[in-house]
């Protein structure tokens, strides 16, 4: 046999592990190393009989992606619906859509529950748009109502960063979609090692972030950084640099913002200013807020208007995230 043969066999071999086996985000369908022949376009794509737009095999892209990352697919471990890591039940760092593996108020081990805040898909049961606070130019309000999709940051076919590189969870360079957002690239490369789950065994949050390959020791700033920047295409008043928390930033209602230059926090003594998953998940959270965190307005609206903030993606129960560090 040529070589020509073998890397097809090869190929076909590999096809058929990923469909047979869970799929990961660094091979087909994800990984954009499409072939001339390629099988991968049928995973999701049906060319005359497509339920969904886009061609797509189920009603909506929240339904295709679930149909492989939801706890009852028998597809990826990645379980982004239920926020667990499959084998092995483990939390996922991102949390999830509709419940969520976590310990938010530190204790023994990490409980599943509902989850009290979340980046809410288009799809979803009982879905409404929702808001993205600090989107568009200085003082243009609070943020834009916008329908948000899995594409909108997630990049199915894979090689989404500068040049066609391979991007850290299939992350987009720029959101799709995204009116207000900003059009500036943040490509944050994937990485080989990869890490689902955080590394607590009892489940605690804090402390996690998104680093290096092989950066046991999360001392490489990198790709937090990278991250934080990225968050900031569509939050774009909400991230702060420098002295932005003795500096008036100009807008009316984001005004003064906590420092997110993108440091990691590894315990309660800061080495930086925290990035936005120092504090936050991507998902959903299911820590909750008490008397005071509770009665928290949302972006906008005056003290006492009677409309409030939810858990807004925190990692720890009410506002742990800030006594963590600043330790009063």
């Amino acid at each position: 046999m040529n070589h020509r043969g073998l890397i097809v066999c090869g190929l076909a071999l590999l096809l058929t592990v990923v469909w047979s086996n869970p799929a990961f985000a660094d091979n087909p369908p994800h990984d954009g190393n499409y072939t001339a022949t390629t099988d991968s376009c049928a995973g999701c794509h049906r060319t005359h009989t497509g339920s969904g737009a886009g061609l797509l095999k189920n009603t909506s892209s929240y339904n295709l992606c679930m149909a492989c990352h939801g706890v009852t697919s028998g597809g990826a471990n990645t379980d982004v619906k239920d926020g667990i890591y499959v084998a092995g039940n483990l939390p996922l760092k991102g949390g999830g859509f509709i419940t969520a593996k976590m310990n938010t108020n530190l204790s023994a081990s990490a409980t599943t529950g509902a989850v009290t805040s979340k980046h809410a898909v288009n799809g979803m049961t009982g879905y409404t748009p929702g808001t993205i606070w600090g989107i568009g130019a200085i003082n243009s309000g609070a943020g834009t109502t916008f329908s948000l999709e899995c594409y909108s940051c997630h990049d199915p076919h894979g090689k989404s960063g500068a040049g066609g590189t391979a991007t850290y969870r299939v992350l987009r360079s720029v959101p799709r979609y995204v009116t207000g957002a900003s059009n500036v690239p943040f490509t944050v490369t994937d990485v080989i090692t990869k890490e689902y789950t955080i590394k607590d065994p009892t489940g605690r949050y804090y402390g996690e972030n998104y680093p290096a390959t092989n950066d046991t020791n999360l001392t490489d700033n990198t790709k937090i950084t990278t991250l934080t920047s990225w968050c900031s295409t569509c939050h774009t008043r909400i991230h702060g640099t420098g002295a932005s928390g003795a500096t008036n930033s100009g807008d009316s209602i984001f005004a003064y913002r906590h420092p997110t230059n993108g440091s990691n926090i590894t315990n309660s003594s800061a080495n930086g200013a925290p990035a936005c998953l120092t504090c936050h998940i991507a998902h959903g959270s299911r820590a909750v807020m008490g008397s005071y965190s509770s009665a928290v307005p949302k972006p906008g609206r005056a003290e006492g208007g009677g409309v409030y903030l939810d858990s807004a993606l925190l990692r720890i129960d009410n506002r742990g995230v800030c006594e963590i560090c600043h330790n009063k």
